[in-house]
């Protein structure tokens, strides 16, 4: 590789102050010099520090002291070698190996110590005094033509500041304009898939950008690990921050960011930066907004990309909405005397975009009139600038208008208002269509246009009638309401009639009509003057208002009741009807109204206050009107909705002499049941009991009865008790109780959602104990579960079931009897005990197991026993689903590419998949463009290390064993080897998985890469294909081996002979020995890449080092990437320059990349082994016949001797 100016610059310079002087630190700057941040010595000499033009003899030394009392790294001179040391307590120096001198003593021995922060370590040090040494040689040797000036100097910098001296690298990372920079710099860009090329105008519309910026150094420019390269964007466009890595291939060497429309490119790779033909791309998008044309009428703009040029472009204005719209408002009263049937409307007509011929259509309903000179148009929505101008009447009558406007620009509007009268038929009854007024507009541009309408609505309560009675007066006073509320209307002609219902009389003097002004809901009445009679409005053709009747109307008079009761109320009803303006459709307005009050002839309570009570109590009473009851019965039903036996207790009637006043009773009273006491209608239970009182008279009849309870329920229950009353077989009324049993409950039932092992399936149920009662003894609890969806099983969990208080556990047992799906919990005595005055829960388990997938339901029922008495039912729903055991998916993005992320989920559930074994195997096999990446694979997070799985590379297939009834994430990454624009072809991008020996659904599953190989969304790289050299041990293919040194050759290739050249060696590489994640510089372990190679060139790879402790691997491989010479590689047979056939490895078509593995076998160690033969005694034995062999191999040569004495 060439040097450049500017690094043999550095270099001298370094050169000149190695060997100038060993005592002080010389500072270079060119351009401004900030010196705020210098030490105290430096800004007194900054003369010597301003120009790397002066000679070092005008520089002067610069002494230093050290402020910090405790142990600090510096740099010093020692011994003519730059070196780090430990200065402690200022006066003492602690060397590398431990040595300790003092300041004094390191001083006299021409020690030095220097200025400077220490910011690297010892062993990049020591590297960089080789290479100063290099430099230095090479100067001396005359290498270098001339010393350069100081005019070259400031040149080959380019203004940048340098601190060039002992405690600083000889070129240091600087930022730099990247179109200053670099040799060449390009981008295309399309704006919605329409690309863009500099100088040359073109329409876009708004919308997506993709920019692919590329950019390429020549091999004179020096760049350095850390150098940084910003690139401004157009501001105009609207561009997504991002950030990722810049690649070479596969291997990452820089990073990139964009922020606020600016890029910064930084190399991190020293590699990279020392190659040649040194280039890269950047693809990222943004969007084209109104921001560049200042709004959404498009117009011209231009994009500035720094060393590639303007990029000039028309957008299209944005006309997706373009047309002509038309919005109509709700109709408005008119105010103003004469003008209540008025209505006004205002039309919006909205252009966007030029809109021409622009057509106005308005249409009125049946009762609808147009004012046909109301029609105005205005500029201004509240209608105060009237326009005329380009606006052409093309009709007008009272059913509607047709105007035509001969342009509106894009975002003009008009305002078009007008009135229409509404005729008052339409409050006889209209539809909406009947009051609908349309609009629609139309233009040139817009044919279908827009459209509108509204309806004026009618609000009219055309009549009301009231009624109310006097009881101390015994008279009814109506009222009659017409043209009640709403709209202003005359409704002259509008008939009103009044009907009198039966069992009432008109009171004379009575009547009075009254009326009140507009608007109506004041209420404000006077008399009227209008001729409305009582005999008028009750004739057969009621009462027609006159011209000029534009009030509300109230109508009052009184009616007498001509009967009346004291035992039951009457219902007299009156009838007004108003025919809406004399022939409109009749609408009645009734009102009825009682007239004397309902006798209650029966009444039933519940006597018993206690909830705990079987025997219940219940009073009813009976009231006898004037004139006494005949053949009175009362007959008691008694209602049990639960199923719960209860019944009327024999004897238990008990008549109330006190209260009881009516005469002539049969006392007791005859007392029978219906089918023998007991009555079933389907699930209702009830007994039917009559009591027969005979004639009774005027007064009240008061009894109780008692009911019983034959079975105590298990929940409370809630007891219905119904009374009728009979006289002469017809029923005179009904009146019914109810009682409420109250029953402890000692029991409730729950789950415990997300309790433990929930994912497998644990279903983890919660008995709940509600303090038991003082006397109980002998407590069971029978629990059954049941799968009410889905095919899972259940098994109880041995020994789950624990006794809690709150979150604590209890040390008392809990005995368990599994019978199939139901369980029997025994509390032991000490339990029983305790849980009478405390909360106690338990907690079991079930365990569910599935074979397939599928949503599973689970209902479980429990009921307590104590001393015998049955509890009631409680129950708790779960569910469970079981998950695919294994799931796959692939992270491929320009971010992630070339290389595939891939993410393998096993057994989510953590399930127990098989049952004779705690590990499982698991397998992955890659397509054939993907290549796995040593090193990569993790398990849970944690590097797998090569003697945990194994890779057949033949077969492309990763095995590896992890532990069942565990969750377990892995991931690796695997290279995809086509070229970047390339498809996927016949599944090459197909990557599966599977679980062996696992018969669990999901226990296979697979990720296929489909559609156009991606590129790196940021990429540096020199040209052409890439070999990767693989070195590992020979046993374990994951067993990566760094330190190997290959040689690459290239060949040339004569088709008439089908034979290579002599060869040209490429270069020399070594296996990667990286073992810390954070070397990004470094590829993976064992791997080296040599990219920049050629197609249609064969190449050798040779190993010439073996790492230490593996033998040599001498066997080369040929590799060829078919290009376009159209030689058939792989039907042809190569021979190298001696004339003898090779193995050449054809590399697939599509592919830019391949990997070569060399495996080298160990060397063997040797040992020295004393073998003896011996008796009973220790006592060696002398010609016993002894022989070494080695088990399984037969390959091996048998040793054999003769023992011998001593």
């Amino acid at each position: 590789m060439k040097k450049s100016l500017k690094r043999c610059i550095s270099i001298l310079l370094l050169c000149a102050m190695v060997f100038s002087s060993s005592s002080f630190t010389t500072l270079a700057y060119t351009g401004e010099t900030d010196m705020t941040n210098m030490p105290a010595a430096n800004k007194e000499n900054d003369a010597a520090a301003s120009s790397v033009g002066q000679s070092d003899t005008d520089v002067k030394s610069v002494d230093s002291t050290e402020a910090e009392s405790t142990s600090v790294e510096r740099f010093a001179n020692w011994q003519d070698e730059k070196i780090i040391v430990t200065l402690q307590n200022d006066v003492t120096v602690i060397f590398e190996d431990g040595t300790e001198m003092s300041v004094e003593e390191f001083q006299n021995q021409g020690g030095e110590l220097l200025e400077g922060e220490v910011t690297i370590t010892r062993d990049e040090l020591k590297a960089q005094n080789e290479a100063e040494k290099k430099a230095a040689e090479d100067a001396a040797k005359g290498e270098t033509a001339e010393q350069p000036s100081a005019e070259d100097i400031a040149a080959a910098t380019e203004g940048d500041v340098q601190a060039i001296g002992e405690d600083e690298s000889a070129v240091q990372a600087t930022e730099k304009n990247l179109e200053e920079t670099a040799s060449s710099v390009t981008a295309t860009i399309k704006i919605n898939g329409t690309e863009v090329k500099p100088g040359q105008p073109v329409n876009v519309k708004y919308g997506d950008v993709a920019v692919v910026l590329g950019w390429a150094f020549s091999n004179d420019t020096v760049i350095v690990k850390g150098d940084s390269f910003t690139y401004q964007l157009p501001v105009k466009i609207n561009f997504t921050n991002d950030s990722g890595e810049l690649k070479n291939g596969g291997t990452t060497v820089g990073t990139y960011k964009i922020e606020n429309s600016m890029i910064t490119l930084t190399y991190t790779s020293e590699k990279f930066c020392q190659e040649s033909d040194r280039s890269g791309t950047l693809t990222f998008s943004g969007q084209l907004t109104k921001d560049a044309t200042g709004g959404n009428n498009g117009g011209d703009a231009s994009f500035e990309f720094p060393g590639v040029g303007s990029f000039p472009v028309t957008v299209d204005r944005e006309n997706g909405n373009d047309g002509i719209r038309i919005a109509k408002s709700d109709a408005s009263k008119v105010e103003g005397a004469g003008n209540e049937m008025k209505r006004s409307f205002i039309l919006t007509v909205t252009a966007t975009g030029e809109q021409n011929n622009v057509v106005i259509t308005d249409t009125m309903g049946q009762y609808l009139q147009l004012d046909t000179s109301s029609v105005k148009f205005y500029s201004d929505a509240d209608c105060s600038q009237q326009v005329t101008d380009g606006i052409t009447q093309t009709s007008v009558s009272a059913s509607g208008f047709e105007y035509k406007v001969a342009k509106m620009t894009d975002g003009q509007k008009l305002y078009v208002k007008y009135t229409v009268t509404l005729d008052k038929n339409a409050y006889k009854g209209s539809s909406d269509d009947d009051r609908r007024n349309t609009v629609k507009v139309t233009s040139t541009e817009d044919p279908n246009g827009g459209s509108d309408n509204k309806v004026v609505p009618v609000n009219k309560t055309w009549g009301y009638k009231d009624g109310a009675y006097d009881e101390q007066n015994n008279v009814i006073n109506w009222s009659i309401f017409v043209n009640n509320n709403g709209d202003y209307l005359d409704i002259s002609g509008t008939k009103v009639k009044d009907t009198l219902g039966d069992n009432q009389t008109f009171v004379e003097g009575s009547f009075k009509v009254q009326e009140c002004a507009y608007p109506y809901e004041r209420d404000q009445f006077v008399d009227s003057a209008i001729d409305m009679t009582w005999e008028k409005l009750s004739s057969a053709d009621g009462y027609t208002f006159p011209n000029g009747s534009d009030k509300k109307y109230k109508i009052t008079y009184q009616t007498r009741p001509t009967t009346s009761s004291d035992i039951s109320k009457i219902e007299i009803k009156n009838t007004a009807t108003v025919t809406p303006l004399g022939d409109g459709s009749p609408q009645d307005y009734d009102k009825t109204v009682g007239v004397g009050k309902d006798w209650t002839y029966i009444t039933k309570s519940t006597v018993t206050s206690d909830n705990k009570s079987k025997e219940v109590e219940w009073k009813i009473t009976v009231n006898v009107p004037k004139g006494g009851l005949n053949n009175l019965k009362v007959e008691d039903q008694l209602w049990d909705a639960s199923g719960n036996d209860i019944t009327y207790k024999e004897g238990s009637f008990v008549l109330d002499a006190a209260e009881t006043t009516s005469a002539g009773i049969k006392n007791p009273p005859v007392i029978s049941t219906d089918n023998e006491g007991r009555y079933n209608n389907g699930s209702d239970h009830s007994q039917n009991i009559w009591f027969d009182f005979g004639n009774a008279g005027e007064g009240k009849i008061v009894f109780t009865i008692k009911t019983v309870m034959n079975n105590e329920p298990v929940a409370t229950t809630t007891y219905h008790n119904n009374a009728d009353v009979y006289v002469d077989g017809t029923n005179k009324g009904h009146s019914y109780s109810e009682y409420t049993y109250n029953v402890d409950q000692y029991l409730s039932k729950g789950y415990e959602w997300g309790g433990p092992g929930w994912e497998q399936g644990v279903l983890n149920w919660v008995l709940f104990l509600n303090k038991l009662p003082e006397t109980a003894e002998n407590v069971t609890i029978t629990d059954t579960i049941r799968v009410t969806q889905g095919q899972a099983t259940v098994t109880y969990v041995d020994g789950s079931a624990t006794a809690y208080e709150g979150g604590t556990q209890l040390s008392y047992p809990v005995a368990v009897a599994v019978n199939g799906a139901t369980l029997t919990f025994t509390l032991s005595p000490e339990l029983v005990a305790y849980a009478k005055t405390h909360e106690v829960k338990i907690k079991y388990q079930y365990q569910a197991a599935a074979d397939n997938t599928n949503y599973n339901e689970f209902k479980n029922n429990a009921h307590i026993t104590i001393d015998g008495k049955d509890g009631e039912n409680k129950e708790a729903t779960s569910n469970w689903t079981k998950q695919n055991v294994l799931d796959k998916s692939a992270e491929y993005t320009g971010k992630t590419a070339p290389d595939v992320k891939y993410t393998i989920k096993v057994n989510p559930q953590a399930l127990d998949l098989v049952k004779d074994s705690d590990m499982l195997t698991l397998s992955d096999t890659l397509g054939s463009a993907l290549a796995f990446q040593i090193g990569s694979l993790k398990l849970d997070g944690e590097t797998v290390t090569s003697d945990k799985y194994d890779f057949d590379a033949g077969k492309r297939t990763l095995t590896m064993q992890v532990s069942d009834n565990a969750v377990h994430t892995v991931t690796y990454t695997a290279r995809v080897e086509l070229a970047a624009g390339d498809s996927f072809t016949e599944h090459n991008g197909l990557n599966s998985c599977k679980l062996s020996g696992v018969s669990a659904s999901g226990n296979e599953t697979s990720n296929e890469l489909t559609g156009v190989v991606k590129s790196s969304s940021g990429t540096s790289t020199s040209s052409g294909v890439s070999i990767v050299i693989y070195k590992h041990a020979e046993d374990v293919y994951g067993d990566a081996l760094g330190d190997a040194k290959f040689e690459i050759y290239s060949y040339k290739f004569d088709k008439t002979k089908n034979q290579l050249d002599a060869g040209t060696k490429k270069g020399e590489y070594i296996t990667s020995n990286k073992s810390d994640e954070s070397q990004t510089d470094l590829e993976n372990k064992g791997y080296k890449t040599a990219d920049g190679l050629l197609k249609d060139t064969v190449y050798k790879v040779v190993e010439t080092e073996a790492p230490g402790g593996y033998n040599l691997n001498k066997t080369p491989q040929y590799v060829v990437f078919p290009g376009q010479d159209k030689i058939d590689w792989a039907n042809i047979t190569v021979k190298d320059a001696k004339g003898n056939d090779i193995e050449l490895t054809v590399v697939d078509g599509n592919k830019t990349t391949i990997t070569c593995s060399f495996a080298n076998k160990k060397i063997p160690v040797e040992k020295e082994v004393v073998i003896s033969k011996e008796d009973i005694n220790g006592k060696e034995i002398a010609g016993a016949e002894l022989k070494i062999t080695k088990k399984d191999d037969t390959s091996f040569e048998a040793i054999t001797w003769t023992s011998e004495e001593g």
